[in-house]
């Protein structure tokens, strides 16, 4: 039983009746068999449908039913290849993350021809992934890693006080302005009539507009332009009505007269004692934000570091790597790529050449640019793949909270049930032994700090990170 929720409705308290049969792991490939009992099958049709008919721009909102509207638009063969295939597609990664074992699978699944069980009317199915197999290193010495300290600058600090500044800009009035340009913060305030009475609803008085946002309707932003500070300018306007759902307007008529106010300019605060200390939680002078800042900038370069060495162990660990990774792997990843370059394509309205001709390159050039990016993702999974098994580590529950904490900081739970929502726990899992083994080669390594060096310019991907 795997639990599930996302292409397809299901209670949240629910369980998908999957069962995985049999498996036959080789060291190239690792193949599922898979049954999903017939009770789920309507509801991971009906979702499916939906999925195809959306990536196809057929629109369901006719009487007929999905499977009947996606046949009349595809053909009853195409239609039900497309169809079957989504769920199997959806279903897929819920096998794979009930299976206790972790097979480092690449790419995504081939499935072999759907069957149907007379008796019980249960989908029976085979997916097959690539493996990305299991290599030995030349060594497992602990590496010796040359890094940059990890220092914050008065110019650092001088910066970040900067930012906090901004974060506290007012407006006020410009008076060395006297004529709306666009882009300008105007202070307005509007009068309307309806039917030759009083808007309330669209009355106001003093309220900030920057002018050429479109924010309002359509003729506004042109009134507005080059109009004098105190001036009145008159728009005409339509109000749409709940039926207008394609952007037309045809509802009643609005007489506006908008007096422009001021143009506003906006203004940084001070930084001074008396400012921080009433406006400034934690601190109460430009001493103690400074402070403040400097730990605040360590502790963001500290985790940024802690990436760096991950990154760069797990790269050094890679060039350790005895023989060569299977040319499957590659192929697979490049693979999933390439479809989904096909569905970007698609939901773009264009063809795959003419988005790469904008930007000046071919299909063949994107497949070598996205194998050349795979090879080095590839070759540091498995180099830690086989750090993790020399140094025997196993991943825990926490273990996987904490990888999720470290891809995306605040929102590690958001992550994770998304993640399990769409069946992607076992990329998951290993990107957590990976993280672990990274950090784990890294404790072991000898770190000697370089002044010469500096970290690279924005931060270094996460180890294990879920694509």
């Amino acid at each position: 039983m795997v639990c599930g929720v996302g292409m397809m409705s299901h209670k949240e308290d629910e369980s998908m009746e999957i069962r995985v049969e049999g498996r036959r792991v080789e060291d190239e490939s690792v193949t599922l068999t898979v049954r999903v009992a017939a009770s789920e099958l309507e509801s991971l049709e009906r979702g499916a449908c939906l999925v195809v008919a959306q990536r196809n721009n057929i629109d369901l909102g006719r009487n007929e039913t999905a499977r009947q509207l996606l046949e009349s638009a595809l053909g009853v063969s195409e239609a039900a290849s497309l169809v079957t295939q989504t769920m199997k597609n959806f279903v897929a990664p819920f096998a794979l993350s009930s299976e206790s074992e972790d097979y480092s699978v690449v790419g995504a699944p081939i499935f072999d021809a759907d069957r149907r069980l007379e008796a019980e009317g249960d989908l029976v199915f085979d997916a097959t992934w690539t493996r990305l197999g299991a290599v030995t290193l030349s060594s497992y010495e602990p590496l010796e890693l040359a890094v940059p300290p990890v220092s914050v600058s008065e110019a650092e600090i001088d910066a970040r006080m900067e930012e906090v500044a901004q974060t506290y800009t007012r407006v006020e009035p410009d008076e060395s302005r006297t004529q709306v340009a666009e882009g300008d913060v105007v202070q307005i305030s509007m009068d309307c009539l309806k039917d030759g009475e009083r808007f309330e609803q669209l009355c106001f008085a003093n309220r900030l507009y920057r002018a050429g946002s479109g924010q309002m309707p359509d003729g506004f932003d042109e009134a507005l332009a080059h109009a004098p500070v105190g001036s009145m300018v008159h728009v005409d306007f339509l109000l749409p009505t709940r039926e207008e759902l394609d952007g037309t307007l045809s509802g009643p008529s609005v007489c506006a007269e908008v007096k422009v106010e001021a143009i506003m300019r906006e203004v940084a605060c001070v930084l001074n004692d008396d400012f921080i200390s009433q406006s400034i939680p934690g601190a109460s002078s430009v001493v103690e934000l400074r402070e403040l800042s400097r730990k605040e900038l360590e502790r963001q370069k500290a985790e940024q570091m802690r990436h760096y060495r991950n990154f760069l162990a797990a790269g050094e660990l890679a060039k350790r790597i005895e023989g060569y990774l299977p040319d499957a792997a590659y192929d697979a990843v490049a693979d999933q790529m390439m479809d989904s370059l096909y569905e970007q394509a698609r939901a773009q309205h264009t063809a795959v050449d003419e988005l790469l001709s904008a930007q000046g390159s071919s299909e063949e050039e994107y497949r070598m640019m996205v194998l050349m990016q795979a090879r080095a993702q590839l070759r540091q999974g498995a180099a830690l793949d086989a750090w993790a098994r020399y140094r025997g580590l196993e991943i825990t529950d926490a273990d996987v909270d904490a990888f999720f904490a470290s891809s995306a900081q605040g929102r590690g739970a958001q992550m994770r049930e998304e993640v399990e929502s769409g069946g992607y726990l076992y990329l998951a899992r290993e990107g957590a032994l990976r993280l672990k083994a990274s950090e784990d080669l890294v404790a072991c390594s000898t770190l000697i700090e370089d002044a010469s060096l500096q970290m690279p310019a924005g931060s270094a991907p996460a180890v294990g990170k879920v694509a």
